[in-house]
């Protein structure tokens, strides 16, 4: 089973990245392999328009998440919302609606980090259009990070890091070679 972590944030080693090493590290426990790609690693240009040819860089991108069972997607927040490399990749996803629905069976978790309000929705921003491509959301998979606070109310981060990793993995499994609707 492979797990690809994509950080939509422009450091390479912050909290974004600190927290897929989290998610990862669990769902390596667990049997998985893992990736990690950096999108601010990536020259990928300005998504245009899908009648456009997609980059070179696209894709060896698309190889990736092709070849993935499971795909955490993490983001900082910016301005209540996902970061631009974030977004620009998934609009450069609709290659992969368009070209025969090949996100759809896929696994996805989210994460989100910010140091204020906005988490959730950063991370609905995600949720809506990659579920609309056929990614399959599982129970606790969304995580969100306020920077602010020093501990989580009641540590529910401590808990909800190696859940979204277990419940990745459980719903790889159950759902692998399963086909779906388009």
């Amino acid at each position: 089973m492979k797990i690809l972590g994509i950080n939509g944030s422009p450091f390479v080693k912050g909290n974004c990245s600190s927290l897929i090493g989290k998610v990862s590290g669990e769902a390596k426990n667990l049997g998985a392999d893992i990736e990690l790609l950096n999108l601010c690693e990536k020259d990928l240009p300005f998504f245009d328009n899908w009648n456009n040819k997609p980059s070179k860089t696209f894709l060896d991108i698309q190889k990736k998440i092709e070849s993935a069972d499971g795909i955490i997607f993490a983001t900082p927040v910016h301005w209540h919302n996902i970061s631009a490399r974030m977004k620009n990749l998934i609009d450069y996803l609709t290659y992969l609606e368009i070209g025969g629905w090949k996100l759809e069976g896929k696994v996805a978790g989210f994460i989100s980090v910010g140091d204020t309000d906005g988490g959730w929705q950063a991370i609905l921003n995600m949720v809506a259009p990659l579920s609309h491509m056929g990614m399959i959301i599982p129970p606790y998979s969304m995580v969100f990070q306020n920077t602010n606070l020093k501990t989580s109310e009641k540590n529910w981060m401590k808990k909800d890091i190696p859940l979204l990793a277990r419940n990745l993995i459980s719903m790889v499994l159950l759902t692998k070679n399963k086909e779906w609707g388009y």
